[in-house]
């Protein structure tokens, strides 16, 4: 109602008094003091969100309906994300229509079979079964062609913070997000690449 009311003042004051009794206007109304964003919810959910972006890609790319429900399984990383934080997992697999299994107890998961999709976010891997058999030379060009487009961005950024000029003149914000930019490419280099040496 506080946000409407600049935009629709009457409407609001009338809405305002009828949800409850109140001796105060909402025109006079202070808005609430705003607290310290908790950090660590801000990262789960951006992890999130990565996570959830790499495997719809990958159901585009290989033709794989939304309405078709598949399981999928992770790489230890994704084990141990999940298992910290089972509420994303119920968001990941609403928002994917997908359902997560863990591989058998002491079993290390490195063999790849032939109706497998492998999806990457940093340095998290995806295993996506389905019902169809998947071409893993081409998933591995695939792969390949993503590597040599994030190589390509890292030496960009590296020569950015290799230039002098640059990082004494930048903002510090601006500077802490070219690293931060340089330490997540990093990160999803390394993941591919232990993807690849895999398949």
């Amino acid at each position: 109602m506080q946000l409407l009311h600049p935009f629709m003042p009457f409407i609001t004051e009338e809405i305002y008094h009828l949800l409850k009794e109140r001796n105060d206007d909402i025109c006079v109304k202070q808005f609430p003091q705003i607290e310290q964003p908790n950090v660590e919810i801000l990262k789960q959910g951006a992890q999130l969100k990565q996570d959830i972006t790499s495997i719809r890609d990958a159901r585009k790319k290989h033709e794989i309906k939304n309405s078709e429900q598949i399981k999928f399984m992770g790489n230890p990383q994704v084990q141990a994300f999940y298992s910290r934080n089972k509420s994303l997992l119920i968001l990941l697999q609403k928002q994917t229509n997908t359902v997560y299994f863990e591989p058998s107890t002491g079993k290390d998961f490195v063999e790849y079979s032939k109706n497998e999709i492998i999806a990457t976010s940093a340095e998290k891997t995806f295993f996506l079964y389905v019902n169809k058999e998947i071409d893993k030379n081409a998933q591995k060009e695939q792969l390949n062609k993503e590597l040599e487009y994030l190589k390509g961005f890292l030496s960009t950024v590296e020569k950015k913070l290799r230039n002098e000029r640059f990082v004494q003149n930048a903002k510090p914000e601006v500077l802490a997000l070219e690293q931060k930019k340089k330490a997540d490419v990093e990160i999803k280099i390394k993941g591919i690449e232990d993807t690849v040496s895999k398949l």
